[in-house]
């Protein structure tokens, strides 16, 4: 993706600033890629987007269970974890098409994992750890709108 953003964080503070920021920017129906290693961070970046997007109740990594659905109101929000996964079919197969379009968020952990939905993404994160707490944080958007927002509001918040 040619906007990308790079930030580093160094706390879960700063993490829970960049995802409140990233789930406050996105519009609705997004779906946000995000890729590392096992124990960067995935899960809890994601708990601060959808924290930001009013689903809070039973956050929960989708390791098990593949797909967590929330509700908040009328918004429904889908957390997949593609690790487990053997193919992208077993996804689609799992009604992810149906459930996607009609989702205010869709978040896919491991999204490396399904190449063709990793094509389709509006937001892809990608998370490298460098230390014990410190993370290597690449954002990238397909939308020059996405990425002007989350600039100016990460170059305006003291975290980054």
């Amino acid at each position: 993706m040619k906007n990308e953003i790079v930030c580093r964080s160094e706390s879960e503070a700063t993490t829970a600033l960049l995802g409140r920021l990233i789930g406050r920017n996105l519009p609705r129906g997004s779906l946000v890629a995000l890729i590392g290693p096992m124990a960067s961070g995935k899960t809890a970046l994601c708990r601060f987007i959808f924290m930001e997007r009013g689903f809070v109740k039973g956050f929960c990594s989708p390791t098990y269970t593949i797909i967590n659905k929330y509700t908040n109101g009328e918004s429904i929000g889908y957390h997949i974890d593609a690790s487990r996964l053997d193919s992208e079919y077993e996804l689609y197969v799992q009604g992810f098409s149906d459930f996607a379009e009609d989702a205010d968020i869709v978040a896919i952990e491991w999204a490396d994992m399904a190449e063709g939905i990793l094509s389709s993404a509006d937001i892809t994160i990608r998370i490298e750890p460098l230390g014990e707490n410190s993370r290597l944080i690449r954002i990238g958007t397909k939308s020059k709108d996405l990425y002007r927002a989350l600039q100016e509001g990460i170059h305006e918040s003291t975290g980054f």
